[in-house]
C-alpha cells in the first residue's frame, strides 16, 4: 500500500465506523407501556452534572412526581440541563443508551432494559 492511499483508507475506515456507531445508537429506543397520557404530563427542570444515568433517572422521577422502580445498571455519568420539558421526553433522552421498557400505571413507573428480541406481555386491565 502506498503512503498516499493510507490516509484515504483510514478516512474510509473512520467513516464506516461512524456510520456503524450511528446505526447502533439510532436503534436504541424506549418502549412505553401503560398509561402515558400526554395531557397532564409533568414538565420538569433539572440541572445535573456528571451523575450516573440511574441517579439522573431517579431525580427525574422525583421532579415529575413519579414513584420509580429502575432495574438497570447505573450507567455512565451524564449531564442534564433542561428547563420546563415534558418528563417523558427527558426520560427517553436519558435512556438513549439502550433498549428499555418503561411501564407506567398512573404515577408508578417501572423501567427495565429489554433483552434483544424479547417482548413483554401487556399490562393487566385496571
Amino acid at each position: 500500500m502506498s503512503s498516499k492511499s493510507l490516509p484515504r483508507s483510514l478516512a474510509a475506515l473512520a467513516a464506516l465506523a461512524a456510520l456503524s456507531l450511528g446505526a447502533a445508537s439510532a436503534a436504541a429506543a424506549v418502549r412505553h407501556e401503560g398509561d402515558w397520557d400526554d395531557d397532564g404530563e409533568p414538565e420538569v427542570s433539572l440541572d445535573l452534572t456528571h451523575v450516573p444515568r440511574g441517579e439522573a433517572v431517579r431525580r427525574l422521577a422525583d421532579a415529575a412526581g413519579w414513584s420509580l422502580v429502575f432495574d438497570a445498571p447505573p450507567g455512565d455519568p451524564v449531564d442534564v440541563h433542561v428547563k420546563e420539558q415534558p418528563a417523558a421526553r427527558v426520560l427517553d433522552l436519558l435512556l438513549a443508551d439502550g433498549d428499555y421498557v418503561a411501564r407506567r400505571d398512573d404515577d408508578l413507573l417501572a423501567i427495565r432494559r429489554e433483552a434483544p428480541g424479547a417482548s413483554t406481555p401487556p399490562l393487566p386491565p385496571p
